[in-house]
């Protein structure tokens, strides 16, 4: 068995540790100061990486990886070079990398050091944690009485923290029903995961989850083509999600008003008006910004106030910004889209987008070359789109949860990489026979 490297642990332990810091820090009041423990680790992969260069560049030969690559760089060189444009304040600078860019650097890493079986292994676990994230949600609502906001299974008890369960909840709920309808799971298995996750994000109060999961279903029927099977999921979510929605009612029957009609839907994505004040609102957050802060001005609406202008940071002062000491109350902050557009504009923000477009073609176009990994592929196409949609939901692409999701987005990758790895391995065995 091939010895494991530092990098290839850490990544994998970093994983593990995402899913539990927040209880640990929130609920067993271990040092808040733990959360940063991910940031250090990808620092030192970073120098590591620099001192092992070769093996970077080994990557770019292949070409998927070398086309996704490719476009993370100009994404940050895009990100960097509007901050010097517009003179931001260095510290903030280094914030907002350590916001936007330390996500896709992991992703890059993910890429670099895990082997495919490394990449099975930590999918398989992360199911297996849904044991966990589901007595820590029922932990949370029955003995703590907390629920919404405040319940995040095993993310925790602070204000959001079900932000980062909602990802985990999609990315489980997504390979799992990708691993079925490609015959790779049973659908005891599937329809445990499926149901656990309905069961968390009732108490949790994830509205957004009833439309991934639909939406999820319906991209993984379209790219698996099986509607005997997809029938049986389809009969169980509609049987789960009535179910769940009538506990939710019990739970918090204003909330629940929400489901009520397209009106109500758009009502609760466009307000910008709460008790507490005026908020970005998610539906019109660009006109909004452009009325509240660009006032109609060409290069702000297309370039924003500059990569780090906004930056808010409630532990470190030294990287808070004078905008986010004005303005952090309007929350501009909790939506990825919002943030984006504020410090980078129209082309930041259609930049980021296009990431998620850009692997979804890179990953559609080698959808027929892994006849025996079509769920990887399916579950990746998936993955792209529903976090591509979150950036107009919420911030969790600009959170410590990211690092999840861009770990999941490797796995094909990944794949990719070991099988150019022996398809090199092969010629020069070929090569030496013919010598």
């Amino acid at each position: 068995m091939e010895k494991r490297s530092l990098p290839n642990f850490l990544i994998e332990y970093l994983i593990y540790y995402l899913l539990i810091q927040g209880f640990l820090i929130s609920v067993l009041h271990f040092p808040s100061m733990m959360q940063y423990l991910m940031d250090i680790v990808v620092i030192f992969l970073l120098f590591y990486s620099i001192l092992f260069l070769p093996r970077l560049k080994a990557l770019f030969k292949i070409k998927p990886i070398n086309t996704v690559f490719r476009y993370v760089a100009f994404f940050i060189v895009l990100m960097l070079l509007s901050a010097l444009l517009h003179f931001v304040p260095v510290f903030q600078v280094l914030w907002a990398v350590r916001n936007n860019v330390f996500y896709l650097l992991f992703f890059v890493f993910s890429i670099m050091y895990l082997r495919f079986s490394d990449a099975k292994r930590i999918m398989n676990n992360l199911m297996r944690f849904q044991v966990i994230n589901v007595i820590c949600a029922l932990f949370e609502f029955f003995v703590l009485h907390l629920s919404g906001d405040f319940c995040g299974g095993m993310f925790g008890i602070i204000q959001g923290c079900n932000g980062p369960l909602n990802i985990y909840l999609m990315i489980i709920s997504a390979f799992m029903i990708s691993c079925y309808l490609n015959k790779k799971t049973s659908i005891i298995n599937t329809l445990i995961i499926l149901a656990s996750s309905l069961l968390v994000a009732t108490i949790a109060e994830l509205k957004v989850f009833y439309f991934e999961i639909a939406l999820i279903f319906i991209l993984q029927l379209f790219l698996s083509g099986e509607t005997i099977k997809g029938f049986l999921i389809f009969v169980f979510l509609i049987l789960g999600t009535v179910i769940t929605l009538n506990i939710y009612r019990m739970i918090n029957p204003i909330a629940y008003k929400v489901f009520s009609g397209f009106d109500s839907l758009f009502a609760y994505g466009s307000e910008s008006e709460f008790g507490y004040g005026t908020i970005v609102p998610r539906i019109g957050f660009a006109s909004f910004i452009n009325r509240s802060f660009f006032k109609g001005n060409l290069w702000l609406n297309l370039f924003g106030f500059g990569f780090g202008f906004c930056e808010d940071s409630r532990t470190f002062e030294l990287f808070n910004s004078e905008f986010a000491t004005k303005y952090a109350s309007m929350q501009y902050r909790g939506i990825s889209s919002s943030m984006t557009f504020l410090e980078t504009g129209y082309v930041g923000l259609i930049s980021l987008i296009a990431l998620f477009i850009v692997i979804f073609i890179v990953v559609y176009k080698l959808k027929g070359v892994f006849p025996n990994h079509k769920h990887v592929v399916s579950f990746t196409l998936t993955l792209s789109v529903i976090l591509l949609l979150n950036i107009f939901y919420n911030s969790d692409i600009r959170e410590y949860v990211a690092y999840l999701s861009y770990f999941a987005l490797s796995v094909f990758f990944v794949m990719v990489k070991e099988l150019y790895i022996k398809k090199e391995l092969l010629k020069r065995e070929r090569l030496r026979e013919n010598l």
